[in-house]
C-alpha cells in the first residue's frame, strides 16, 4: 500500500467521524484493520479481533498492539513511517489507550 491511498482513507475516516460527531474511532476487527493497513491480518478464523488496533481521529492514526507483535508489524506489515505504539502483553489494549 502506498501512503497517498492510507491518507485516501485516512480522509474517508474523517468525513465519517464529522457526519457522525465523533473525535476517534478504533478499528479492531480484521476486516477493518486490514481495509485501512492494507496489509494481511494474520488471525485464525474463529477470532473477531486484529493482532493490533488502528486508532484514527482527525489529527491522524497510529497503530496499536502488543510489544511482542511490535517488532513483526514494524518488519511485515506497516509502511516505514507509520506510529507503531505497543503496551507490555500481559496487560489489557484499554488501560493504555
Amino acid at each position: 500500500m502506498l501512503q497517498s491511498e492510507r491518507q485516501l482513507k485516512h480522509q474517508r475516516v474523517v468525513k465519517l467521524l464529522d457526519e457522525l460527531n465523533l473525535d476517534t474511532v478504533v478499528l479492531r476487527k480484521s476486516p477493518n484493520t486490514a481495509w485501512f493497513s492494507g496489509s494481511r491480518v494474520h488471525v485464525p478464523n474463529s477470532l473477531d479481533s486484529s493482532c493490533f488496533d488502528i486508532v484514527l481521529s482527525r489529527d491522524g492514526y497510529y497503530f496499536h498492539t502488543n510489544n511482542i507483535e511490535a517488532p513483526r508489524l514494524r518488519a511485515e506489515e506497516l509502511l516505514v513511517d507509520d506510529d507503531l505504539r505497543s503496551h507490555p502483553w500481559l496487560l489489557p489494549k484499554l488501560l493504555q489507550s
